[in-house]
């Protein structure tokens, strides 16, 4: 069995959903396929969504790629964003990429501006970071993306009220609905995203469900109610101890 082949979630007559890799803490990576035009839409990029994705695609992912969207600025959902964009500089690409993430999103705007601030005269390709507000889409020839504000904190020793920019994307692709909680607790902005999609891929972080009622992600019983709103789902970002 194929790297590719292991990675395979969902598919249907028009995309393949591939997911990686994904554990809490440490990395999570999802590949949107079109079928029909090859393109690629990655969501989220911990470390060494790089390595998974050319293991799966080769070097054909420099022209294929067409878009990155950031859930949030935790590094195991973006750690892996200035790889990418190295890869994509050191084989001279040269088409636009755009990297969608929630507006004020100081580590995903750090990234880029970085990245720019050290290769903007050799690089051959435009980084378009589209900052969102919650409940903006954004269109591409390939997609469409719907930002869904959601509540997740910056650390679970945080008091409450610390809430980072967040979202739930729900993605539109050749008539196929594909939701993504990114990482949250229950709230309306991730039942909205969910509801009624094709697939939903849902975090599932913890076991059980804390005591407490400050809370940074779903339990495994909350991620599968909410995968119920949608006409398929499946689990993903478990604590690695947890997903054997």
């Amino acid at each position: 069995m194929t790297r590719k082949e292991e990675a395979i979630k969902w598919e249907n007559d028009d995309i393949r959903v591939l997911v990686p890799y994904s554990a809490a803490g440490i990395s999570t990576s999802i590949a949107i396929e079109s079928k029909k035009q090859q393109d690629i839409l990655v969501i989220d990029a911990g470390d060494g969504t790089l390595r998974d994705l050319f293991e799966i695609y080769g070097q054909s992912i420099v022209d294929r790629l067409v878009a990155m969207a950031i859930t949030h600025g935790h590094f195991d959902h973006m750690g892996g964003l200035h790889s990418i964009l190295g890869f994509l500089r050191m084989l001279e690409r040269t088409e636009p990429i755009d990297i969608l993430a929630p507006y004020d999103s100081i580590e995903v705007k750090g990234c880029v501006d970085t990245f720019k601030n050290c290769y903007s005269s050799t690089t051959d390709f435009d980084i378009r970071l589209q900052e969102l507000r919650p409940n903006a889409e954004f269109t591409t020839d390939l997609f469409t993306a719907k930002a869904f504000e959601v509540e997740h904190f910056g650390k679970e020793s945080q008091p409450p009220g610390s809430l980072m920019p967040s979202f739930a994307y729900r993605l539109q692709i050749h008539g196929t609905t594909i939701a993504y909680s990114g990482d949250t607790k229950i709230c309306d902005g991730v039942r909205n995203a969910i509801d009624g999609a094709d697939l939903a891929l849902v975090e599932a972080t913890r076991k059980e469900e804390p005591e407490r009622d400050f809370r940074v992600h779903l339990s495994k019983d909350e991620a599968v109610s909410l995968g119920q709103l949608a006409k398929e789902y499946v689990l993903i970002h478990q604590l690695p101890h947890d997903s054997k």
